[in-house]
């Protein structure tokens, strides 16, 4: 499978949970960008869940880890996995749209 550098970009802010507004800030690319890429991203993988779609970017290297969970990592003194990371990431964004 073959990914543009757009939709790379967008992985890796998508693989943290960020949001499509998020993902324009820090890319610099229009919402309208973002949705057009999320789509292509969603049509390649195969499926629209978050979960599936982290962990492929973990797995193929173009995901990234999240601060917070880098940081208790580094508070216990102990090194973060790629699950753990999205799972942090995960479970902030499940907080943020629950209130």
């Amino acid at each position: 499978m073959t990914l543009t550098d757009g939709e790379k970009r967008v992985l890796k802010y998508m693989s943290l949970g960020y949001t499509t507004g998020e993902i324009a800030i820090r890319t610099g690319l229009t919402k309208k960008g973002i949705e057009y890429h999320r789509q292509r991203l969603i049509k390649k993988l195969g499926t629209n869940q978050l979960a599936i779609i982290a962990q492929f970017a973990i797995l193929t290297g173009w995901g990234g880890f999240s601060r917070k969970a880098i940081e208790l990592a580094a508070e216990l003194g102990e090194s973060i996995s790629p699950e753990d990371a999205v799972m942090d990431r995960l479970t902030m964004a499940l907080a943020r749209r629950r209130g």
